[in-house]
């Protein structure tokens, strides 16, 4: 059954119904932008022993899971028009391998060979060559391996729930207001499965991607209605709500972290897309960007705060500035992108679309 079109109502921009690329909703790239500067602020400030916001960071992990989901939900829909049935899967996977592994990769692979630490404040260790394959895998919270970087605790549970986006994207397809039954199953997941099985923590997130599915449900069926201009108070209120200047063990804010990002998920549809040149560039800066920065900005923190501790301040700033922007335009161009576009092809390829 062919994909339904986008509603016009859909707070995207008209490049997303076009088979463009998903990041060039402002709404959205605002909030991807705003979860890797939470990640990033959160880390900053705890690395300089300035504070230590804990729950910042992982709020702002959250935030990425509610943008994964339904940046996927539009993916997904327009893979659909090119394929059906098991192929969709095969090439939703296939697309996602290559957005995810190869810059994964690479960075486990340099932080083997800088020595760098998995946080910014520790000293490096070598975690084993069992390990260095989960790691490599992205498989670390199915075999309790170690981390080669403490931020990599996310990539596996977003691996694993692109097992069941596709499934999810399918039957609100068929009927939008499954959305609402996946949030009350998610929840319920996620009170059961991980105390009956502990690798499978990954459902204790399932309503925070369920969020996001949710909110691309709603966006084929309400109009826009608030300003642009509320959407970053609405961001920053959600990151407020989460109580972010503590460094409670997200496991104890779990509630919290659900509640508060189906508000996001629910709210996306509900605002008019941003039209400030100024926030809208440089949210999609950030965003477009944000995985090389959230992979990278623990080993650049380590080198300029750490290993630079005796050269003068301005000295140690500049590494700071430098590579927390040049890093991650390089790992954007030389990595990230060749394997999202050779994922594309490679799709196309032995997939070809109907």
């Amino acid at each position: 059954m062919p994909s339904p079109p986008l509603l016009r109502s859909v707070p995207l921009d008209p490049a997303i119904a076009k088979g463009q690329p998903e990041e060039t909703s402002a709404n959205l790239d605002l909030l991807r932008a705003m979860a890797v500067l939470c990640v990033y602020a959160a880390h900053l400030l705890s690395a300089t022993e300035w504070a230590n916001f804990g729950s910042l960071g992982r709020f702002g992990v959250i935030l990425f899971f509610v943008h994964t989901s339904f940046v996927l939900m539009a993916s997904l829909d327009r893979m659909a028009r090119s394929y059906a049935g098991p192929r969709l899967f095969y090439a939703f996977a296939l697309r996602r391998f290559f957005r995810i592994y190869p810059l994964c990769i690479a960075t486990v692979l340099c932080v083997l060979l800088l020595k760098a630490p998995a946080a910014p404040s520790g000293s490096y260790h070598w975690i084993g060559w069992r390990d260095l394959a989960s790691n490599l895998a992205i498989t670390q919270t199915l075999t309790y391996s170690q981390l080669s970087l403490d931020v990599l605790w996310s990539l596996p549970l977003e691996v694993q729930m692109y097992c069941l986006l596709p499934f999810m994207y399918l039957a609100i397809r068929s009927r939008r207001s499954a959305a609402f039954l996946f949030i009350g199953l998610s929840v319920a997941a996620a009170l059961t499965i991980p105390r009956v099985v502990g690798r499978l923590v990954v459902f204790s997130y399932a309503p925070c991607f369920s969020a996001g599915v949710l909110g691309y449900a709603l966006a084929r069926m309400v109009r826009p209605r608030l300003g642009a201009w509320i959407w970053p108070l609405a961001l920053a209120t959600a990151i407020a709500a989460f109580n972010p200047i503590d460094d409670i063990d997200l496991p104890h804010k779990l509630p919290r972290a659900w509640l508060v990002s189906i508000a996001v998920g629910c709210a996306i549809p509900f605002f008019h897309e941003m039209t400030a040149k100024p926030l809208r560039v440089g949210a999609h800066l950030i965003a477009k960007y944000s995985y090389g920065i959230y992979l990278s900005h623990s080993v650049v923190l380590w080198l300029a705060l750490k290993q630079m501790a005796s050269f003068p301040a301005a000295a140690r700033a500049g590494v700071l500035v430098a590579g927390s922007v040049v890093l991650p335009l390089a790992m954007y161009h030389l990595i990230e992108a060749p394997g999202i576009s050779f994922g594309k092809k490679f799709v196309r390829r032995i997939l070809a679309p109907a």
